[in-house]
């Protein structure tokens, strides 16, 4: 998620809570907890790559499922 997606998804959360939608942005909230989560858990999975510890990717990416 790069830095101008990441501030549509606060303007999204943002306008739905000022009209009065909380149920909207919790889930604008949820998305984008779980994207930025997905985002960093692909990064650890290359460092991983990188060290030859392909032991845990699978377990990375099992906490990408969740």
């Amino acid at each position: 998620m790069d830095s101008v997606e990441r501030e549509q998804r606060f303007d999204a959360i943002y306008m739905a809570i000022t009209f009065g939608h909380i149920k909207a942005a919790r889930s604008a909230f949820e998305a984008s907890m779980n994207q930025a989560t997905n985002d960093k858990l692909t990064q650890v999975i290359e460092i991983l790559k990188k060290k030859g510890l392909y032991f845990l990717i699978e377990d990375i990416e099992k906490l990408k499922e969740i």
